[in-house]
Order: structure tokens, then C-alpha cells, then sequence
């Protein structure tokens, strides 16, 4: 188990632990991530990653496209609504962008014929 920490604040993790669990994969990532109530005692949240191929390992996780977009959705209702505010604005324009690299990173893959293939 790795701690992660990118969401802290000065140190501070804001009540919300993460863990990514296991040993990293083939591509050096781990697939599986949970969300703990500060000291770790109750489990509220958990995303699983796309492990393998969806060739070679069927799906049996999310990707990070899927999870950019749960993001979006969350931001964009909160921007309709009375939280609306600069921050959530720009951090959509930034999510938006990130999912279309990565969607664009697909449809070359596709272009090469490599898509759902182990390539480096």
C-alpha cells in the first residue's frame, strides 16, 4: 500500500486519506485506489483502473478518460448551481482539455492499429 497525497493542502489532508493498493502493473501504475475517512478506520470510496488489455483482459475496470468525465459532470452541475465560482470554471476548462489529450492519445492509437495492444 502507497499513500496519496496530491490532494492535501499544506500538509493537510482534509480528512480523507488515499491508498493505492497493491504492486503496480505492466505500465507502472496501480489500479486500485481507496478513499478513507481521516486514520484510515472507514473505507468511503474506491476506483479500480482498467487492468490490462480489454482484448486480453475483458474490462474490468474504469479508465482514466471515465474518470475525468464523472469529474466534469460534478463540476459542471456545481457551476449551474449556487456554487458556481473562477475556480471550478477554470479547473473544467483543465479537466476538458486533459480528457481530450487522452481521447486523442485512443483515436492514434487507432490510426496505428495498436489500440487495445501492449506497445510501448
Amino acid at each position: 500500500m502507497r499513500q496519496v497525497t496530491g490532494h492535501e493542502i499544506e500538509g493537510q489532508a482534509l480528512n480523507l486519506e488515499i491508498h493505492a493498493i497493491g504492486t503496480p502493473g505492466s505500465g507502472g501504475a496501480n489500479s486500485l485506489f481507496q478513499f478513507f475517512k481521516a486514520g484510515g478506520d472507514v473505507q468511503v470510496g474506491e476506483i479500480r483502473f482498467q487492468e490490462g488489455t480489454i482484448p486480453d483482459a475483458g474490462v474490468n475496470g474504469v479508465t482514466l478518460e471515465a474518470v475525468i468525465s464523472v469529474c466534469i459532470d460534478q463540476l459542471t452541475a456545481y457551476q449551474a448551481g449556487p456554487y458556481a465560482n473562477k475556480y471550478n470554471a477554470d479547473a473544467l476548462v483543465k479537466l476538458t482539455e486533459g480528457r481530450a489529450a487522452l481521447q486523442q492519445r485512443t483515436l492514434d492509437r487507432i490510426a496505428r492499429g495498436v489500440e487495445g495492444k501492449v506497445v510501448a
